[in-house]
């Protein structure tokens, strides 16, 4: 459609400027003076008015009612088509290796604890009552002679986990003449020691003379062997007897 515009526009033109050339080159043949005849030519002809050409006007190009003249047609200018860019190469795609899984590791079954026979509660010691008696008994010494040392004991509750011995000794004997020595009572690691009587037995006859009396305070439960030792320093029917013991278990 816009190329037959052109086209109608280009004939249009050339027809407006051949009428316009036609028109020039008339008015310059009227304007220019006739020559003169050659000499030699006929009369006739001189006398001869000359025959004036006249040419039919061009005529007017009238355009179409409701035509417009296209615009001068300009061509575009020539626009070099855009040199082709090689695509980026890409690199070869490597391929990323997929994690390895790492295996878990077996939990290893803990052995089953044999279960250990449960032994049969025990019924808490008996607590004694204060001022209760918890032990008692007695002892006599063996030194071979005539001359021995007997004890006797007597433990009691005094209260607040404590429990008191009371030890009482005496001499037996014949004829005996001694100055007081001391005698040392001992229970599970705890002793105590105290002065034993002069003795003086005189007669020839079997006498039991009172030595000593001594109290102990141990922890209560406290077992053991429970001993009272005479410190004599002399001899008994010609027996060297340099101490005198006697001893009695206390459970």
């Amino acid at each position: 459609m816009r190329k037959g515009k052109i086209v109608a526009l280009v004939i249009a033109l050339a027809l407006i400027l051949g009428g316009e050339l036609y028109l020039f080159a008339r008015c310059s043949r009227e304007d220019m003076p006739v020559p003169a005849p050659l000499s030699g030519a006929p009369a006739q002809a001189q006398t001869t008015s000359p025959v004036s050409e006249t040419m039919p006007p061009a005529p007017a190009y009238t355009a179409p009612a409701g035509y417009t003249s296209p615009p001068a047609y300009t061509a575009p200018p020539a626009t070099q088509p855009p040199l082709e860019t090689a695509p980026p190469t890409q690199p070869p795609a490597t391929a990323t290796p997929e994690p390895t899984a790492t295996p878990e590791p077996t939990a290893t079954p803990e052995p089953t604890a044999t279960p250990q026979p449960t032994a049969p509660p025990t019924d808490p010691p008996a607590t004694a009552a204060p001022g209760t008696v918890v032990s008692s008994g007695s002892a006599v010494s063996s030194t071979g002679t005539n001359l021995n040392l007997a004890i006797s004991w007597q433990g009691v509750d005094m209260g607040g986990g404590t429990t008191r011995y009371t030890v009482s000794g005496s001499i037996q004997s014949y004829s005996l003449q001694v100055i007081s020595e001391p005698v040392t009572v001992s229970l599970g690691g705890y002793s105590t020691t105290v002065s034993g009587s002069a003795i003086n037995v005189a007669d020839d006859s079997y006498a039991v003379t009172s030595l000593f009396t001594a109290s102990l305070d141990v922890p209560t439960g406290t077992t053991g062997d429970l001993s009272a030792t005479w410190n004599f320093q002399g001899s008994y029917s010609g027996v060297s007897l340099p101490t005198v013991t006697a001893t009695g278990y206390v459970g």
